[in-house]
């Protein structure tokens, strides 16, 4: 798991150990199985407008969590409503209640209802926990507390992880509770092909690159999926891998291994780790 997903649950501990109580700004939740059925692309476009009826034709429970920890309503599913994240690659699943739950409260229901289940239940879901919501709010003492799941794009859908997540929380006490959903992976392409910019991606902070020299590929086996241009290719995993953006993304292992520089970019129509004919002395570890 790299770094930038590591911290919020860290940050999370240390909160509930110093003990931060209800704020108004913390969530809760638990966990069981799931009745999922999708396996198709996460994507999920537009935003339904609260206030709303349910895909069942339920009226849409108001929202419970802060507005900074929520973007627009765009689904609700078996009584859950699903918001876009407000600064991040995901969403923000809210199970309404009265009154939002402390993190107190938020770790007994994560202790009590394992989020196990969604490994089996739900495909591409690759890791979950207790943390940090996905919002703006860093500092420590405004930091809400969400439930958290990572899921692998264009495996399942957020609705079917959110019908999961209502099965297994069905028993659970009242409360209302967020939990972070945030994608691992790319949903389209990193950048246009007309962007100045839309470079390939470095192995490491120093590596060269040359516009105009020719590209030869490094011969690597981390590395997966055709392009059109170097905007198609992302850095997978832990960074150590070169693959398309139709490639679900992963936690991978990371190493501390010396190796020589390369750039990660679309050759011969594949993503793929590639060398230039340049003085490039750098070793990346």
């Amino acid at each position: 798991m790299g770094c930038d997903r590591l911290w919020r649950y860290i940050l999370a501990l240390s909160l509930t150990a110093c003990g931060v109580s209800s704020s108004g700004e913390t969530a809760v939740t638990g966990e069981t199985v799931a009745d999922t059925t999708d396996t198709t692309d996460t994507t999920s476009g537009g935003s339904a407008d609260s206030g709303d009826t349910s895909t069942s034709g339920d009226p849409v429970p108001p929202p419970c969590l802060p507005t900074e920890l929520r973007g627009p309503l765009f689904a609700n599913i078996a009584g859950w409503n699903i918001y876009d994240a407000v600064d991040s690659n995901g969403y923000m699943v809210e199970r309404p209640g009265a009154e939002v739950l402390d993190p107190d409260a938020l770790k007994t229901i994560f202790d009590t209802y394992p989020l196990n289940p969604l490994f089996d239940e739900v495909p591409g879901v690759v890791a979950t926990g207790y943390g940090l919501c996905l919002s703006p709010v860093f500092e420590p003492k405004n930091s809400a507390i969400c439930l958290i799941a990572d899921l692998a794009t264009h495996t399942s859908t957020v609705e079917a992880l959110t019908q999961a997540l209502a099965v297994i929380f069905a028993d659970a006490p009242e409360g209302c509770f967020g939990v972070s959903v945030d994608f691992l992976g790319l949903l389209e392409p990193r950048c246009d092909v007309g962007d100045p910019e839309c470079e390939p991606l470095p192995k490491c902070p120093g590596c060269s690159y040359a516009p105009e020299a020719p590209r030869t590929p490094a011969g690597w086996n981390n590395q997966e999926g055709t392009c059109a241009h170097d905007g198609d290719c992302f850095l997978n995993g832990c960074s150590n891998h070169c693959d398309a953006w139709t490639v679900p993304g992963y936690i991978g292992f990371c190493t501390a291994e010396p190796g020589a520089c390369a750039n990660c970019g679309c050759v011969e129509g594949l993503c793929q780790w590639f060398t230039q004919d340049i003085d490039d002395p750098k070793t990346c570890w």
